[in-house]
């Protein structure tokens, strides 16, 4: 048992964190009440946290994006239902974004065309084939605007 510099409550260690500057190995203060101070600090200082972390991302991106990268690589499958989430809580706003897209032919859309009709990767789908695709796109949509 410890008790919590904060508090004055009695805890198991495992409450507490690990400080090595302090006698017994483990912070002064449990981890609800550091937590419930980090965010008072935070709430009080947001935008000097947002200036440090953007200077730490800036000093170490490369590492910043392989961790990123690796946390995504790991967590693929919860990434996925959030978006599906996200996307059925949002059905009116892809709807109105994805008319936009088809309606424009953008890039995005005539990727995803080709990426359905042959299985090559987005990333290998050169420029001048989405080219060819918009026109071959454009052409069709001509055509059934006349034959209506």
């Amino acid at each position: 048992m410890k008790t919590c510099s904060r508090c004055k409550t009695g805890k198991p260690v495992v409450e507490f964190t690990k400080y090595n500057k302090s006698i017994d190995g483990f912070s002064y203060e449990c981890r609800s009440c550091k937590k419930e101070r980090a965010a008072k600090w935070y709430l009080d200082n947001r935008e000097r946290s947002a200036k440090n972390r953007k200077a730490r991302y800036e000093k170490n991106k490369e590492i910043e994006n392989s961790r990123s990268k690796r946390w995504a690589e790991k967590n693929i499958i919860s990434i996925r239902v959030r978006h599906k989430l996200y996307r059925k809580n949002h059905k009116e706003q892809f709807r109105i974004y994805e008319a936009r897209h088809v309606k424009e032919l953008s890039d995005k859309y005539v990727k995803q065309r080709i990426t359905r009709a042959t299985g090559l990767p987005v990333n290998e789908i050169s420029s001048e084939l989405v080219e060819a695709k918009r026109l071959h796109l454009q052409i069709i949509r001509k055509l059934k605007e006349l034959r209506a």
